[in-house]
């Protein structure tokens, strides 16, 4: 089972000085009491209608507008202008991703990890000696890893002892502060979002692979992408969209210095759009060709959560935030927020849809609610392909619906002979046996039942409902692992 996360972080910078990036508890979507759209071209004119409304009423001096289907841009628009020249917004201005950043230098070091040039769960101390100079919160020294600055459960503050703000600090500038620096919790066991985790990050990825992080991401990941983007505003003389403290002026430069590993590309929506393509890639499983940016098993693990053993229990991506944004189904995300600009990724892997939106402006819950809002609107016209059964669940679950039929006997192999010895124990340590839940099921289903719709499918599990005579059940089912791949775990129960 998902389990929606309880707090949601905005997982950027943010322009006050010396203050990291805010969290948040998830607001969720208002109820509309508007209807819903009856095709999809009414929903991109109701998403359309939408965001206009939100850049008037927000006074939003510009917005870049996406949606990502089957590895195209499939939606665009541009509100606004760009900059004091009035400039539209099209999908090739230029903004900045801010903490969006952090997946791409997650990924460099899960393609380094891939190629087995380093351990992410090896002590961060083999590639970053200087993390010795840290102090622990108790007398236990458990050795921080790679891992877990991707998981942001290092321990780490979210800022160093340097200022982001006022000039661009270098690498040993971070290094230096590095010694002394208190941890804010034993590793691996709590979420401390931390821009300063991923700042070494990128010290890492230089170390290991000999060439500086700009040019490692560029040849890895932008060129084989085909994506144009860059890590400063100079690169961009005649794209690039004004940051603004909304309302207001075009703000200055935010330089970043060593911690452009953590929120410093410039990018345009097409740059998003062609990432968000990748990620969604990743699914579902197959035997296609593999990108060589990521392959898909390694794209998935970034996305799905690198630890759910933290305290207070949570799932982390790396770089990303696998979770449930009500009126959504399960989401995966991440956000960005430097001075002046903001960067939204929002995908729903199994529909195969993506919403990537980029403004000049610094982080704004509303705009990240139409965000949210935009994917709510066009997702009924995505929807998520049917699942099938494995062939091995398959063949038990066609079993086991055949046996409830009255007058049907059980098949001897229907359940495994763990399974079957478990439920032979004393009744106060076991559930129901077999024989009771054949029972059951053919007392309220009325004999006669069929698969309706499958949940969740994986070789030797599966979470469905069945419809019947007398009702609908959802169900789940374990396999052995071993022929003939017989029942040992099965749950039921009315459906909800």
């Amino acid at each position: 089972m998902r389990r929606a996360l309880l707090v949601r972080f905005v997982a950027g910078f943010v322009a006050t000085l010396g203050v990291s990036c805010a969290t948040v508890r998830p607001a969720g979507l208002a109820p509309s009491n508007a209807p819903q759209p009856k095709t999809l071209a009414e929903a991109w004119e109701r998403a359309d209608r939408d965001a206009a409304s939100a850049v008037a009423a927000h006074r939003w001096p510009d917005l870049a507008l996406g949606v990502v289907h089957q590895g195209k841009l499939i939606f665009f628009r541009g509100y606004g202008a760009r900059d004091q020249a009035g400039h539209p917004v099209t999908e090739d201005s230029v903004f900045r991703f801010g903490s969006l950043t952090k997946s791409f230098t997650d990924n460099l070091l899960l393609q380094l990890r891939d190629e087995g040039r380093l351990s992410i769960d090896a002590p961060l101390e083999r590639y970053l000696p200087e993390i010795r100079g840290v102090v622990y919160p108790t007398a236990e020294h458990t050795p921080i890893t790679l891992r877990q600055l991707m998981s942001h459960s290092s321990g780490l503050p979210r800022l160093g002892r340097f200022d982001y703000t006022t000039h661009a600090p270098s690498e040993q500038e971070a290094l230096d502060s590095l010694k002394g620096l208190p941890l804010d919790a034993t590793p691996g066991t709590s979420f401390e979002y931390s821009n300063f985790a991923l700042c070494l990050a990128g010290v890492v990825v230089q170390r290991v692979t000999g060439v500086p992080y700009h040019d490692a991401v560029r040849a890895r990941i932008f060129e084989p992408l085909g994506m144009r983007a860059g890590w400063a505003p100079e690169d961009f003389p005649e794209r690039l969209a004004d940051g603004h403290a909304v309302p207001g002026p075009p703000v200055p430069d935010w330089r970043l210095g060593v911690c452009d590993s953590a929120g410093g590309i410039y990018g345009s929506l097409d740059d998003l759009a062609r990432w968000a393509m990748l990620q969604l890639s990743a699914w579902p499983p197959s035997g296609a060709p593999e990108s060589k940016v990521a392959s898909r098993a390694t794209l998935r693990e970034a996305q799905s959560g690198a630890s759910p053993f933290l305290q207070p229990r949570s799932v982390q991506g790396m770089g990303w935030v696998p979770t449930e944004a009500p009126p959504l189904d399960h989401v995966v995300w991440h956000n960005g927020s430097t001075l002046g600009y903001s960067a939204e990724l929002w995908m729903m892997p199994e529909s195969d849809l993506a919403v990537v939106a980029l403004a000049g402006l610094p982080f704004d819950h509303a705009f990240e609610q139409l965000v949210v809002k935009t994917l709510a609107t066009v997702l009924p016209f995505f929807p998520r392909p049917a699942l099938e059964l494995s062939s091995y669940l398959h063949d038990k679950v066609t079993a086991l619906l055949r046996s409830i039929e009255p007058g049907t006997a059980v098949p001897a192999d229907l359940y495994s002979k763990g399974y079957l010895a478990a439920t032979k124990s004393p009744p106060e340590l076991t559930n129901d046996t077999p024989e009771t839940e054949i029972a059951f099921m053919r007392r309220v289903t009325g004999g006669s039942c069929a698969v309706a719709s499958v949940r969740e499918s994986r070789p030797f599990y599966a979470a469905f409902r069945i419809r019947c005579a007398g009702g609908e059940l959802d169900m789940t089912l374990n396999l052995s692992q071993a022929s003939p791949y017989s029942i040992e775990g099965s749950t039921i129960s009315p459906a909800k």
